[in-house]
Formats: C-alpha cells, sequence, structure tokens
C-alpha cells in the first residue's frame, strides 16, 4: 500500500496535480481549446518520460551495486538521497566523472528551474486574479519570488536536507492526495453551472409539458440527478473536443478516485503510527518532532481546504458565467416552467 501510495504521490507531482498548475496553465488557453487531446498528450508524455526515468534509476542502481560488490538493497536510496548522494556516487565512477558531474547537476538545476517556473505562475496567477490585475504582473512575479527567497533560506541550513525530506514526505503523500479529493469532490458533486433543484425542476416540467405522452424512464431521471455536476463538465469539455469523455469519466471523479485516495491516505496514517516515519537513518524509535511536524503541515492542508470550501469567496470573486449555451438552458428552463404552468390551469379550467 506504500508503493501505491508513493506512486499516486509521484503521478500528482509529474503533471502538477493538486498545486494548482495545471490550473494555471489552462488559464491563458482559449475558451474552447481541446482539452481532451492536450490531457491525453500531457500525460502520455509524462509516462515515457518516468519510464524512461526508472530504467535510468535502475540501471545506475544496478552499476554501482557491480561495482561495489554488494547487494542492490545497500545502495538503493530514495527521494533527496537518490538525487544528491546515489546519483553523484555512481557519476563518480564513470570515466571522466567531472564531465558527467557537471552535465548530471546542470540538468538537475535546470529540472529545478521548470519546476520553480510552474509553482511560481500558480501562486501569480491566482494572487493576480484575486487583485483583479490591478497589480502589473512583474511586480506579483518580483514579490512572490523574493518571499519564496526568503523562505528557502532555511533549507540551506545545516539542518535543511532533514526539513526538505519532511516536507516532500507530508506534502507528496497527503497535501496532495488531499487536494486531489477535494477538487474531485467539488467538480463531482457541486460545482455545476445548474443548481440540481433547478434541473430537477425541469425534468419534471419537461414531462407536464408534453402532457401525457411524455414518456420519460425513471433510470434517466436517476442517471441525471445520480450524476449532477460531473456530467454538466463531462458534456462541456466534450463538445469542444475531437473525441468526447467517455461514461466511466463520471464514475471516476464522482465515487472512484476520492474513494481510492481516501482509503489510501487512511491506511498510510494508520500506517505512519505503527512504523513512524524519520528523519534518523535506521531509526525505529517514535519521532515525535517530524510527526508533529506532519500533523501540523497535513492539518493545515485540510483547514484551508474546508475553509475555502466554506467561504470561496476568500480565494477571489468567481469569474460570471458567460457560456451562451448555459444562457440557453436556464432560459429553455423558463419558458418549459411558464409552458408548464399554462398547461396545469388549462387542465383545471376543463
Amino acid at each position: 500500500m506504500k508503493v501505491w501510495l508513493a506512486a499516486a504521490g509521484q503521478i500528482f507531482f509529474s503533471l502538477g496535480l493538486g498545486s494548482g498548475v495545471q490550473t494555471a496553465y489552462s488559464s491563458y488557453t482559449k475558451r474552447k481549446q481541446n482539452m481532451i487531446v492536450d490531457a491525453v498528450i500531457v500525460t502520455i508524455f509524462d509516462c515515457i518520460f518516468s519510464f524512461i526515468a526508472g530504467l535510468a534509476v535502475f540501471a545506475v542502481l544496478g552499476y554501482m551495486s557491480t561495482q561495489q560488490g554488494v547487494p542492490i538493497e545497500s545502495v538503493t536510496r530514495s527521494g533527496l538521497g537518490l538525487s544528491f548522494i546515489t546519483f553523484p556516487q555512481a557519476v563518480s565512477m564513470l570515466p571522466l566523472p567531472h564531465v558527467f558531474a557537471v552535465i548530471l547537476f546542470l540538468t538537475m538545476l535546470t529540472l529545478g528551474i521548470d519546476s520553480l517556473f510552474a509553482m511560481t505562475e500558480a501562486m501569480n496567477s491566482v494572487i493576480h486574479d484575486r487583485l483583479h490585475g490591478k497589480v502589473p504582473n512583474y511586480i506579483t512575479a518580483l514579490v512572490t519570488c523574493i518571499v519564496g527567497l526568503i523562505l528557502a533560506v532555511p533549507y540551506t541550513l545545516k539542518n535543511g536536507y532533514y526539513l526538505m525530506d519532511i516536507l516532500d514526505h507530508y506534502i507528496s503523500d497527503y497535501c496532495l492526495i488531499i487536494i486531489g479529493v477535494a477538487e474531485c469532490l467539488v467538480v463531482g458533486w457541486f460545482a455545476a453551472p445548474i443548481s440540481i433543484i433547478t434541473k430537477f425542476k425541469t425534468l419534471r416540467l419537461g414531462i407536464v409539458e408534453r402532457g401525457k405522452a411524455a414518456v420519460v424512464p425513471i433510470l434517466k431521471l436517476c442517471y441525471h440527478l445520480l450524476f449532477h455536476s460531473v456530467e454538466e463538465h463531462r458534456v462541456r469539455i466534450s463538445r469542444n473536443s475531437t473525441f468526447g469523455l467517455p461514461f466511466i469519466w463520471n464514475i471516476s471523479v464522482k465515487f472512484a478516485i476520492p474513494i481510492v485516495l481516501t482509503v489510501l491516505g487512511i491506511i498510510a496514517f494508520i500506517n505512519e503510527l505503527i512504523n513512524p516515519y524519520s528523519i534518523v537513518p535506521g531509526s525505529t524509535s517514535f519521532d515525535w518532532l517530524t510527526f508533529t511536524s506532519g500533523i501540523i503541515l497535513v492539518g493545515s492542508c485540510i483547514g484551508l481546504v474546508v475553509l475555502f470550501c466554506i467561504a470561496p469567496g476568500l480565494a477571489g470573486t468567481p469569474p460570471v458565467l458567460q457560456d451562451s449555451e448555459v444562457v440557453d438552458v436556464v432560459i429553455k428552463m423558463e419558458n418549459s416552467e411558464k409552458v408548464a404552468q399554462k398547461v396545469l390551469l388549462e387542465n383545471e379550467e376543463k
């Protein structure tokens, strides 16, 4: 189960899910952008790159194990240790180690800068939208980078490695999962352009409007009510794409993904209590400092999610919906209600 949770955290991090990166980037696309094709392309290339990176990691570990004549378990590291300890050791065993060391760290530098661009843009977009564009983008970016520089100073100190290790563990394994569950719940249950009450009235009034000739199966009514919100998003996304989202997307977003991620998170937390995570290598004792830091970090994440769900206005004024098709639906609902009332009055007079 720990492997599955780590895999989920890796997917969230590599695709930029739950951190606002994809939301910030998508805000620059056209209104009728083919999002399905874009999502498929990004996901496929991310998986290909991850697969190649996995082959490279196991090749490096196998090479080190062979050169040192020790089992592969003794040279295996994860997280930051893999990048800053294992890889440099492997490079030192290659011919021309200085050249490959420069290439390795230049590669890691460019990867870090790319990630920094994405994370900074996610924050800048939120701040810029919250201030309604009153502050220029370069001022927002400058302030964000200065604040980030100040907050990054502790990571350069003596215990910076352990602080980074704690954040990497709890953010990847818990915070991103919590945000992913929250996003699925919002899209799958609440964030609909039309309320469920209005939809129910429309379906009922549509039956009245057609009179005795109306035959609406009860399964269709249950389908619209059960997959309320997520179905609207699926239809609107598929409308501007070369191929539509399958029905399984509704089930995944509304039920499967939140349940699976929640179960993984609960099991991981239970294992955290049984086998406590510690920054001290090989330690089996309960590390209260690490655990308390993680609880504060995860608790803050949950608190912010709940706060913004209760009071979404704190995150900024939501944009006014300008989709003409949604407006047409509302107009049709109003017309249906008027026609239905007229039919009821005529039936009462008869």
